[in-house]
């Protein structure tokens, strides 16, 4: 039956764009993407999160600095910092420029997605579609963070659609363009890398007739890729020993699964296959049967292969963040769906009312001040350098990530530098220790004791900034207290913003507490959103 498809199908998604595109429907394009992704700013802390200080942090220097510590520290996406790195050479190292650069890897990958869609539907089909995944993206906040995920979705979106050339028999440069984005999407992240799993599957698809051939051509692409990858190999195997980019991602389940995989958005898909149902027309899919099978398979399978892989190996890599790309498959099934509804008003109808439900659920969040992401280390810093001018005293910071689930914790293993980022890149005159977080303080006292001079923290205090993690938040804050308090420290100062706290710790000994001198507490409860 696939393959009677498959020969009735002669080209998977086979309109040549160049002669079909509608400048107007261009136009729409661009500036639906455009808005979703300048709207997308005021949906982002006012700061940068931890993740992204790292980035400011890896690239502040020279080139060849750059390079050093990106393979070294953040070999996972070492492309992406060499490109960023050129980037703020001409826009400056700010957080405008940073993000900037994730907006335009952004709308490249829109506008590969929209070239995808509009070989196979209209204009307008292939523009709701890239919107409506452009969307997801923005919705799962990971269109404008400094981080690699934006490009790693461009290149490999920008993949998929040389890919689709190059089996429509576009020759030699089409394959030869899906090579050089793949080894740049696994470069740039490699577990973006899943898309060679998802092609493999797809050949078979829309190949049928002529599979072997192209599996012949494909596995010499894979080998292409693979040798070009090779370098990348050795920094697989020192992250995944280390557990330094594995550990901090909660442990898989299926649930985790199901809410990365289908997004809430997803549920349009659903009605729209009740209305077909209903209306007797579920039969037209078979025209689109190519079409919605591989968006299917775009969106399952990185992430059900990427589950199976944490469960495997205990090391969970299953995250929203890596699945940026896979919405793309979405923007292909609702396509194919929206497709089968006949061109009528109804047809219009449905198109509009999805779309004022994504800016729904895109501007809402803005106008309730509801932030899904409240991680900012602006203000928390800021606030540190204003206490750190009235008083000098050594910087503490537990980031929350420095003994992850199952690594090997020794007094040596938690001396990162990209861990202190946040406070390198806002307060850079400022030394700061990073310190475990408060599951494993035991080494703790001898950390200060090789930092610091006898009496130097007594005689002067300290300042603690704790990254409250995602399960504990107050509650690591509380132990902190404690830790230091049988030690004669008490804190002075205490202030939230979010789930990253600011405490200044002042010693006072035993026998003044005894003779009623005690430490006169400032604390502030509030909190800052």
């Amino acid at each position: 039956m696939i393959l009677k498809r498959s020969s009735r199908c002669k080209s998977f998604l086979s309109i040549d764009w160049k002669n079909n595109l509608n400048p107007w429907t261009t136009v729409q394009l661009l500036i639906g993407v455009l808005g979703l992704a300048l709207l997308s700013w005021y949906r982002l802390p006012a700061g940068f999160w931890l993740d992204e200080t790292v980035t400011a942090w890896v690239i502040r220097d020279d080139f060849f600095k750059t390079f050093t510590i990106a393979l070294n520290s953040q070999g996972w996406s070492t492309l992406y910092f060499i490109l960023i790195h050129g980037w703020t050479q001409l826009f400056g190292l700010n957080e405008i420029a940073l993000r900037s650069f994730s907006l335009c890897a952004f709308v490249v990958g829109c506008v590969f997605l929209y070239l995808i869609l509009r070989k196979k539907f209209s204009p307008e089909i292939a523009v709701f579609g890239t919107i409506f995944s452009s969307a997801i993206l923005i919705f799962h906040v990971t269109g404008l963070e400094a981080r690699p995920y934006c490009l790693a979705s461009a290149f490999s979106i920008g993949s998929y659609y040389f890919f689709f050339n190059w089996l429509e028999g576009r020759g030699r440069k089409a394959r030869v363009l899906h090579i050089v984005f793949a080894v740049a999407t696994i470069y740039t992240h490699w577990l973006y890398g899943t898309l060679l799993l998802v092609q493999t599957l797809l050949i078979f698809l829309i190949k049928m007739s002529d599979r072997r051939s192209y599996i012949r051509k494909w596995l010499i692409n894979l080998l292409i890729i693979g040798v070009l990858c090779s370098p990348n190999l050795y920094q697989f195997a020192l992250i995944f020993q280390s557990r330094v980019a594995l550990d901090w991602v909660s442990p898989p389940s299926l649930l985790t699964w199901l809410k990365f995989t289908f997004p809430f958005a997803s549920t349009f898909c659903l009605l729209i296959i009740c209305y077909l149902i209903f209306k007797r027309r579920l039969s037209l899919l078979t025209a689109y049967f190519n079409e919605l099978i591989a968006g299917i398979i775009w969106l399952i399978i990185p992430t059900a292969f990427l589950f199976i892989f944490s469960l495997i190996f205990n090391a969970s890599v299953l995250h929203f963040r890596y699945s940026g790309a896979n919405y793309a498959g979405l923007g292909l099934i609702i396509a194919s769906l929206i497709s089968c509804i006949p061109k009528s008003s109804f047809r219009s109808f449905i198109m509009y009312t999805i779309s004022i439900c994504m800016i729904f659920f895109t501007v809402a969040p803005v106008t309730m001040k509801v932030h899904y992401f409240t991680e900012s280390w602006r203000e928390p810093v800021a606030f540190l350098g204003k206490l750190q001018q009235e008083n000098k005293k050594p910087i503490l910071l537990s980031s929350g990530l420095i003994g992850a689930n199952s690594r090997k914790l020794t007094e040596n293993h938690i001396r990162y530098d990209d861990l202190s980022a946040p406070v390198q890149y806002y307060l850079p005159d400022q030394h700061v220790l990073t310190i475990p977080d408060a599951r494993h303080l035991s080494f703790l006292d001898a950390i200060l004791a090789n930092a610091y001079e006898t009496n130097a923290l007594q005689d002067n205090g300290f300042y603690l900034l704790v990254h409250g993690t995602a399960y504990d938040k107050k509650k690591s804050c509380d132990i902190f207290k404690k830790y230091f308090s049988d030690r004669c420290f008490y804190p002075k100062i205490e202030k939230a913003f979010n789930n990253i706290y600011v405490l200044e710790f002042q010693y006072q000994s035993s026998s003044a507490r005894s003779d009623g001198k005690v430490l006169k507490h400032g604390r502030t409860n509030e909190t800052n959103h």
